[in-house]
């Protein structure tokens, strides 16, 4: 996978004295002069390589416009967005994150104030994407997959039935089990009583989608190795 060679070179960039004195300007090491920035599309062998060279560029520059945004991204070093596509086509990045996007008053007229909730956070810094990798690791141990795709497909019916569909999942797991999915949940932004939801500049934004969908591409990685 991509975060532990992402890792891997931030690692070397950092331990090398060098280095170090090129990428900072002067002593303030809480600015670098070089970042990376990756976008990774995961499709099957079969997918066109032009579209997945396409889509992958997409992705790149939305982790670029995510580096911009956001200042942890910058002292951590880089950013990471990516896609997993199970269909034979693919539609433009803005396409795609526009279908994460829940409306959560469809019956309200379209000049009333709109409530969204994002089913991704996507783009992640570095080191939020390593607390991704954590929660979808800790939901591929401790959740069957049958109910991992029950709690995707919930998620898109909204706030309310995301929720319950999600406690219903954590039901009868012993506490420490429920520790390790809410402890990546909480270094991601969660705060306590939010359950999986954290406010964003636009709405409700949740995690679950992405490390769902981690989760089940490890999965796959294992069953084909």
């Amino acid at each position: 996978m991509l975060y532990p060679t992402v890792r891997q070179v931030i690692s070397i960039f950092r331990r090398q004295p060098q280095v170090r004195e090129w990428l900072f300007p002067g002593d303030d090491e809480e600015q670098w002069r070089l970042t990376l920035s990756a976008g990774v599309a995961i499709a099957k062998s079969s997918f066109p390589i032009s579209a997945l060279r396409r889509f992958a560029g997409e992705l790149r520059t939305s982790a670029k416009r995510g580096l911009r945004r956001n200042e942890n991204a910058i002292r951590q070093g880089g950013t990471i967005d990516f896609a997993v596509i199970t269909t034979a086509t693919v539609q433009p990045l803005d396409d795609l994150r526009e279908a994460f996007l829940i409306d959560e008053k469809p019956q309200e007229p379209e000049e009333v104030f709109k409530e969204w909730t994002s089913l991704t956070a996507r783009p992640y810094t570095v080191e939020q994407f390593g607390q991704l990798r954590l929660l979808a690791k800790a939901f591929r141990r401790l959740v069957p997959r049958s109910k991992r795709k029950f709690l995707y497909r919930e998620l898109f019916n909204g706030r309310r039935a995301g929720k319950e569909a999600f406690w219903f999942v954590l039901f009868g797991l012993p506490l420490r089990a429920v520790k390790d999915i809410f402890s990546p949940l909480r270094a991601l932004g969660c705060k306590e009583g939010q359950d999986f939801f954290w406010e964003g500049n636009e709405g409700a934004v949740t995690p679950l989608i992405d490390a769902l969908e981690l989760a089940e591409l490890e999965s796959e990685e294992e069953e084909n190795a």
